[in-house]
């Protein structure tokens, strides 16, 4: 549909020409349409009279404008009607002047004013790279590769035979190359080349700093409604659930009416909540601050005692509160946090989230607060008392001798820098010349495994919506799942 638009509004024809824009096309192909707007069928019927060619592989559209009996008849004269397949369609176009022999390599070639060309290739595989291929191209020009993240010009090294350049590289998962030929490209310089030796990982504990506190995710509360019996722990999410189809008023999610909407409307009181929410202190840190959400509507208890809510500090979003706890209403043992509310149709019952300078270690469904580990091994910080976490790890790595660039192997998390230059796709390497004795790893997280879904036992779903926070069945699990995070692979130098 987007590049019909483009055509109604910067298409033409010029002699054999189909004209979008500044570029120009001698053959169009049609595949995998339903539907066709009737202003790119005469605009296609006009490219073929004009000596043009069109091609549909597969079948016809059957809809025009997205209706079927439109007047258009297909096949419309002078289209070819090809089969649904790589073998067919190669055969019907120009020989390609540039090619890319390993799969999942999608390329486009432009040719330059000056004479020159323009060959940009992709591996649209995200989960394997392709190691090896032989890229081709027809030129006798020397080729360059521009890296698209600095501007940098390197001139490959490639075997001319017959007119055609030929050369191998790597291509990371998801990863692109862009490739010039043309008479400039032979001032570029060559590039410097690496070899990763057998001792050039750097295994073992490292050193490390966070960016932020520590977090302890108390998601599982007992509870209790109208002052009634205690009941036995469960998620705070399938609580709330069970109250709102206790009184038939509609879950949360994403069909629900919104807080604007809801706040013009009087609320119905619908019952007196408490919920009591258990951690354990093995080694009392220093201090510990929670956070909850809509204080306004809760009191809360530490240990019996009320707790101030009348001033607090924000924690990551506007709707995060965070409190300091008083140390004299903390014990080592069993710890218990009690909320009250008065639940309203708009209410929400919701994790609260323990900050410190602590580690967090599982027993089941149970929280204890762990002194932190005095250094990270290489693999997922979940098991290493930060199952939680998810700021920024600065690893400090030390380095044996001159070494050139710095590899990351495998990484859990959004991103990672090193020497002020951000890593966020494979290949993870850095310039770590000039370094001397040590070099900072940080790794940058994501908030998953803080804001969850952190009990969906399905993996890689294509997207996450309410209802993953509150699955059934086979797809719920009672402990926490995690996302592996951190430094999962030791780095490499060379």
């Amino acid at each position: 549909d987007e590049d019909e638009e483009m055509l109604g509004g910067i298409g033409s024809v010029e002699e054999a020409l189909l004209n979008v824009g500044q570029a120009k096309y001698k053959t169009v192909l049609i595949a995998g349409m339903d539907t066709i707007r009737s202003s790119t069928l005469k605009l296609l019927e006009q490219f073929v009279e004009a000596g043009g060619k069109v091609i549909v592989s597969g079948e016809y559209p059957t809809h025009v404008d997205e209706v079927e009996d439109s007047g258009f008849k297909f096949p419309v004269s002078g289209f070819k009607q090809i089969a649904f397949s790589k073998d067919a369609v190669l055969s019907c176009v120009p020989s390609p002047l540039a090619t890319v022999a390993a799969d999942d390599i999608f390329g486009q070639l432009r040719r330059t004013d000056d004479g020159g060309l323009i060959f940009a290739a992709l591996n649209v595989n995200c989960d394997e790279r392709r190691e090896g291929a032989t890229v081709r191209i027809k030129t006798e020009l020397p080729i360059a590769q521009w890296n698209c993240e600095t501007g940098e010009q390197v001139l490959i090294d490639a075997e001319s035979s017959n007119g055609w350049k030929s050369f191998t590289t790597d291509f990371p998962k998801g990863g692109q190359k862009l490739y010039i030929a043309n008479e400039k490209s032979s001032t570029c310089s060559r590039p410097q080349e690496y070899e990763v030796g057998e001792d050039s990982t750097i295994s073992g504990s490292f050193d490390y700093s966070l960016s932020e506190p520590n977090i302890c995710v108390l998601d599982a509360a007992e509870y209790r409604f109208d002052e009634g019996n205690w009941q036995s722990e469960s998620d705070v999410l399938k609580i709330d659930l069970q109250l709102r189809e206790m009184h038939g008023i509609e879950m949360r999610g994403g069909e629900m009416c919104q807080p604007w909407f809801t706040a013009q409307q009087t609320l119905k009181e619908l019952a007196d909540v408490e919920l009591r929410y258990a951690f354990e202190i093995e080694a009392m840190p220093e201090w510990i601050d929670l956070v909850i959400e809509e204080p306004e509507k809760f009191t809360v208890e530490i240990s019996g005692q009320p707790l101030d809510l009348s001033d607090s500090e924000r924690w990551i979003d506007i709707a995060f509160h965070r409190y300091r706890l008083p140390a004299e209403l903390l014990r080592v043992g069993k710890n218990e946090i009690v909320l009250k509310t008065r639940y309203k149709e708009d209410g929400n019952l919701e994790a609260v989230y323990l900050l410190g300078e602590f580690g967090v270690r599982l027993d089941g469904s149970v929280r204890k607060l762990v002194p932190l580990p005095e250094q990270l091994e290489v693999g997922d910080i979940c098991p290493q008392g930060l199952p939680f976490y998810s700021g920024a790890i600065t690893y400090h790595v030390p380095l044996p001798g001159d070494t050139a660039r710095l590899r990351l192997p495998e990484m859990g998390g959004a991103c990672a820098e090193v020497n002020g230059q951000v890593l966020g796709w494979d290949p993870y390497e850095a310039d770590i010349s000039g370094s001397e004795g040590s070099v900072d790893v940080k790794v940058i997280l994501t908030r998953r495994n803080t804001f969850g879904p952190l009990h969906d036992t399905v993996k890689d779903r294509a997207f996450n919506g309410p209802v993953h926070w509150m699955t059934v069945g086979d797809e719920w699990s009672d402990e926490c799942i995690f996302e592996p995070a951190g430094l999962l692979a030791a780095p490499e130098v060379f």
